[in-house]
């Protein structure tokens, strides 16, 4: 009886293994090409359900502001929605986009405060190779890639940039007579 009893035991101890090695393996490779999308977040100005808090930039000779954003490790695309609230009668564009694996490269400041990473420190690169679709951008003189975009009041556009490999994305805008919000999406591999 003892024996039998062992050999029950043994049994259902070896049925538990294997179906956990089964759900597992299976599981991991149903999951390894799964992708999460996250919320999106503001990027530049705000939008809370219907209500939007844009951006303005009225003026081409001003120099083009820059939005950091850590992405992290495990981002592998990134779609931005940019959405004119106001457009004037002439109003352009220009978006480039950058990245960066520099330590604190969303959260640098322009002081020198107990040897915090400065926005002049970071090392940022042209990520414009990741866009989706490069139809419209343009080169700049400084090498990055930038898309130039015409908006009209209320209405909006999607960038994406995939097979990203950076801690940070950045997007750089300079524009002239356009109150605009933007928001990123991230999507990641578990």
């Amino acid at each position: 009886m003892k024996k039998l009893l062992n050999i029950l035991l043994i049994g259902i101890f070896a049925f538990i293994v294997l179906g956990f090695s089964l759900y597992f393996g299976i599981a991991q490779n149903t999951f390894a090409g799964a992708n999460l999308a996250g919320e999106a977040f503001d990027v530049i100005g705000s939008r809370s359900g219907t209500t939007t808090s844009p951006a303005s930039f009225n003026n081409l000779t001003i120099a083009s502001t820059t939005y950091p954003t850590l992405i992290g490790a495990n981002t592998d695309s990134a779609t931005y929605t940019f959405q004119a609230t106001t457009a004037s009668a002439t109003p352009i564009v220009y978006l480039s986009f950058l990245g960066s694996n520099d330590i604190s490269c969303d959260t640098a400041t322009t002081t020198t405060i107990f040897n915090v990473v400065t926005t002049s420190q970071v090392q940022w690169f042209d990520a414009g190779r990741h866009l989706v679709n490069l139809a419209g951008s343009l080169t700049q003189t400084t090498g990055t890639t930038t898309f130039a975009w015409i908006p009209i009041a209320g209405q909006g556009i999607d960038i994406t940039l995939n097979n990203l490999n950076s801690r940070c994305l950045a997007v750089e805008t300079h524009a002239s007579g356009t109150a605009m919000w933007a928001q990123l999406n991230l999507k990641g591999k578990i």
